[in-house]
């Protein structure tokens, strides 16, 4: 398995050998019913656009994880839980006060937790790697 990250002469490639390897590339998400909404707009991939500091597509009509338009690179699970707590916050928020929430939704770095066995595994969190193997730490 090669990764590389980067482009042209900054690119770094790791070279890495597992068992198996599981691909998830690419989503499409599920929006064709809002196709004609007045309301809800979508870009052209078919993700709901949304305003990135409050996840909401209009008042009070919010897009988060899979069907949200946001960056690639925060096309995580970990990243839709995050936005779910958020919008749950601001929705309950405006329930007990009835305005909309202004609060803003700040993206963490990304992550990726992978265990390789009881003792092994790599970690990333934004542009740290860190990798366990038996005995020593890379």
């Amino acid at each position: 398995f090669k990764l590389i990250r980067g482009n042209g002469a900054d690119a770094v490639t790791t070279i890495s050998q597992f068992d198996s390897c599981f691909w998830c590339i690419g989503g499409k998400p599920r929006t064709e019913f809002l196709a004609n909404s007045l309301i809800v707009k979508l870009d052209p991939r078919g993700f709901v656009q949304i305003d990135q500091a409050t996840r909401q597509a209009a008042p009070g009509i919010y897009a988060i994880g899979d069907v949200a338009a946001k960056s690639d690179a925060q096309r995580l699970a970990s990243y839709a839980h995050l936005e779910g707590e958020f919008v749950a916050r601001a929705i309950l928020k405006h329930a007990k006060s009835g305005q909309l929430s202004t609060d803003q939704y700040i993206a963490p770095p990304r992550f990726v937790a992978l265990s390789l066995g009881p003792r092994d595994g790599a970690f990333i969190y934004d542009s740290y790697h860190i990798s366990m193997f038996p005995g020593r730490l890379v």
